[in-house]
């Protein structure tokens, strides 16, 4: 399990349930973190190019075309976990 800077917690049934890679995860919660493109490359030691094409792998999955709707299907998902 790992969370990013303010704390969102994303276990491997979220991702599973999302259907996303560990390292897609990774990104996704620092996208609800609100950092860019070239901050998470730094965090996770990755170009911010290879930061972007997991994002488009990650739209792709969840069906959405933004990082703010990524972030918001996340976090929603998240939220309804904690609930149960």
């Amino acid at each position: 399990m790992s969370t990013n800077s303010k704390g969102w917690v994303y276990d491997n049934i979220l991702i599973e349930r999302l259907g996303l890679t560990h390292r897609e995860g990774e990104v996704l919660a620092w996208v609800t973190d609100g950092k860019t493109n070239a901050e998470i490359g730094l965090i996770l030691d990755r170009s911010p190019r290879t930061v972007q094409k997991h994002l488009e792998h990650i739209f792709e999955k969840l069906g959405v075309a933004t990082r703010t709707a990524a972030a918001v299907r996340a976090l929603n998902l998240t939220s309804s976990q904690e609930s149960h």
